[in-house]
């Protein structure tokens, strides 16, 4: 091992061998002239900016981990955690100045909530106006591992099962409401504090859930959806995969959500 678990930022006023902005790490290592090929792997941001124990066994990817994975249950908090995994890094020997380059993929699940209400509805807004008192997801699994699973050739997350962190994520309010009175529209709008959500690739169980209270004029409306009811192309979704991005769309009508 040449480097183990070294940390590299991108800098401004470094000397040489850097050039003056460059990616920088210490203390300095120089190529083996005697090595016939290295191998690199890396992951981002480096585990000093999250809680988790970081390993690279050997010079196989396949040994890389992540245990004890914790994030944030602030959505502003949370890390985009990424990985180059793939062996594309290989480098041969007499390489001279030639830089390492690495094409990182997102290893989370990217979750967002949007609202909308109905043609029909906002048609008829003057007499009943739609506001959004209330919006909640969850309770969702915050803290896992990430390692190869030879069985199944890739790498795979796995939720913490001993006394697993589990959050649920409130809609922020303005004024007492998450969307004012004829706010929405029948364009989805970006539900305040339920967008950009980074989750830990995981199964859509039965507990995990959105909640809305709403009002069409005066009279006040609740309604709990499971995540396993939301369809795409009459398909339930029943696991966030790694690097993929849901939206889940809610839509206020006359009749139910």
């Amino acid at each position: 091992k040449v480097f183990n678990d070294v940390k590299v930022e991108y800098q401004t006023g470094l000397s040489a061998p850097f050039a003056a902005t460059d990616w920088a790490y210490s203390p300095l290592v120089y190529w083996d002239k005697t090595a016939t090929q290295y191998s690199f792997f890396a992951y981002a941001p480096h585990s000093g900016d999250f809680t988790g124990t970081v390993a690279l066994g050997g010079n196989d990817a396949t040994t890389f981990s992540i245990t004890g994975f914790k994030q944030a249950t602030t959505v502003a908090d949370q890390i985009d955690l990424m990985t180059d995994l793939t062996n594309q890094n290989n480098v041969t020997a007499n390489i001279g100045n030639n830089d390492v380059k690495f094409t990182f993929g997102h290893i989370l699940s990217n979750i967002n909530v949007t609202m909308a209400v109905s043609a029909a509805l906002k048609a008829d807004e003057t007499d009943n106006p739609v506001s959004v008192e209330t919006v909640t997801l969850g309770t969702i699994t915050m803290d896992g591992s990430y390692a190869y699973d030879s069985g199944a050739s890739a790498y795979k997350w796995t939720l913490s099962t001993s006394s697993p962190t589990t959050q649920l994520f409130s809609a922020t309010q303005s004024s007492g409401n998450v969307f004012a009175s004829k706010a929405l529209t029948a364009t989805p709008a970006a539900v305040p504090g339920l967008t950009g959500m980074l989750m830990i690739p995981q199964a859509v169980n039965a507990n995990y859930e959105i909640y809305v209270k709403y009002k069409i004029n005066t009279e006040v409306f609740e309604r709990t959806i499971k995540l396993s009811d939301f369809k795409k192309s009459g398909t339930s979704l029943g696991t966030w995969d790694p690097g993929y991005k849901y939206t889940y769309n809610i839509v206020i009508g006359p009749t139910p959500i």
